[in-house]
């Protein structure tokens, strides 16, 4: 459990210059709950899960967290994870955004990333804990988010095919169960669920990208404030291999395609 204090009257500080100052290296962050509305730079008490815990002054970020918002911050000198954790790389990918064949060309992540990109962004978001939007929550809880996502683009083809179906059968005009007046609104509904479909697994994936990014201290390395969306949006299933490449030890534990993680079940926890 991890809980905090603030002291609002403390002075705003610059956040880098305190963050990484007891660094030599950059740091894998870990998640804290903002106990109430701050403004960037503010320090606050955090304490981590830890047994015993540890207690420790960090600060805000920048833009400023709102009560209950789950926030990334460098852990403290000494800190060690109260339970195993799969091993990666810290302040850089552990490979290159087309590197999608370094564990074979039967790799379920390989074929999952190019099939179905969403369910394969669905386990990633279950072994990093997110939300179904990319979203931080405590590190501790339990999450549901790929059977969410597992839904989500279920209903989406059923619903997508249904209509498709549909059209098929009553948009010719030579078929007798023509319905020339309902094929625009058919057409154009259709559209429209396929574009709020898009526009989910885009953000979704950019979230989770900027996530896992932020835990793992890995700066952008071109086109910088927009490296996340551009990925996810134009690069999307080499964006979704390379981050399950990153947060799974392949060298370790196969991928799978039909688990919740995309990893075994014996595989230790991400974060």
């Amino acid at each position: 459990m991890i809980s905090q204090q603030v002291d609002s009257k403390k002075e705003p500080l610059a956040v880098n210059a305190v963050a990484y100052a007891a660094y030599s290296t950059v740091p894998k962050f870990i998640r804290v709950v903002a106990p109430s509305n701050l403004p960037g730079g503010y320090q606050v008490e955090v304490q981590t899960d830890n047994d015993p815990p540890i207690t420790f002054m960090t600060t805000v970020p920048m833009e400023g967290v709102k009560a209950g918002e789950v926030f990334l911050v460098p852990p403290p000198q000494g800190y060690s994870p109260p339970y195993p954790q799969i091993e990666a790389p810290v302040g850089r990918w552990k490979d290159g955004l087309c590197d999608c064949c370094n564990y074979g060309f039967c790799s379920a992540q390989l074929w999952l990333s190019f099939l179905c990109p969403e369910i394969a962004t669905g386990q990633i978001m279950q072994r990093m804990r997110l939300t179904w939007l990319g979203g931080l929550v405590q590190s501790h809880m339990r999450v549901n988010t790929f059977k969410t996502v597992l839904a989500i683009v279920v209903c989406y083809h059923i619903f997508n095919s249904a209509l498709d179906t549909y059209l098929v059968y009553n948009g010719d005009p030579n078929n007798n169960y023509y319905r020339g007046e309902d094929i625009t609104a058919v057409t154009l509904v259709k559209d429209a669920v396929s574009f709020l479909f898009m526009c989910w697994s885009i953000f979704a994936l950019c979230q989770t990208r900027r996530n896992v990014r932020k835990t793992y201290s890995i700066p952008e390395q071109t086109c910088t404030g927009c490296e996340d969306c551009l990925c996810s949006t134009f690069c999307t299933c080499c964006t979704v291999g390379q981050i399950a490449r990153h947060t799974g030890e392949y060298e370790k534990y196969p991928s799978l395609c039909c688990t919740e993680t995309g990893m075994p079940d014996h595989a230790p926890s991400v974060v």
